[in-house]
Formats: C-alpha cells, sequence, structure tokens
C-alpha cells in the first residue's frame, strides 16, 4: 500500500503555486467554513477555522486570525457563538 504512494508528486501538489484569490472570494469560503464547522459543532475559533482553510480548502495566503475575525463578524455570527 504505502509502496504505491509517489511521494514526489504529493509534494508537488501540497507546494505548488496557487496565485492569491481575490478578497470577496476569500471572505465567502471563511464564512461557509466557519458556518460548517459550527453546523457540525466543532470547535469553531480562529484558530480551527484558520487550519480548516489551510488543510481542507487550501487557502494560501492565509488571511491572520484578526481578519478572519473580521470576516466572521460581518457575516453575522454572534461573538457568543465563537468557541
Amino acid at each position: 500500500m504505502w509502496k504505491d504512494l509517489d511521494l514526489e508528486q504529493m509534494a508537488e501538489e501540497e507546494n505548488r503555486y496557487s496565485p492569491p484569490r481575490p478578497p470577496d472570494e476569500v471572505e465567502a469560503i471563511t464564512a461557509m467554513a466557519w458556518w460548517e464547522l459550527y453546523n457540525r459543532g466543532q470547535p469553531c475559533g480562529l484558530r480551527p477555522l484558520r487550519k480548516r482553510l489551510r488543510e481542507f480548502y487550501h487557502l494560501r495566503p492565509l488571511p491572520s486570525e484578526r481578519t478572519l475575525g473580521h470576516i466572521v463578524e460581518r457575516h453575522g455570527v454572534p461573538y457568543r457563538e465563537r468557541r
């Protein structure tokens, strides 16, 4: 099983350059990821959100936690709901 993995190709795909996304697209992806975490009952604070954006959505460059907080706030997420 492990011998069938092409580690060079996996590393290349992981580190491939992707052009930055437009700010409105980053904002939409961030809000969608937050609601996804929230609806699944998973921790949806800024650190778990940033981790989700990096690992699942492969968003690069990642917004700072402060920027993520502003985005989430603009999309109407009440402060008490941020865990």
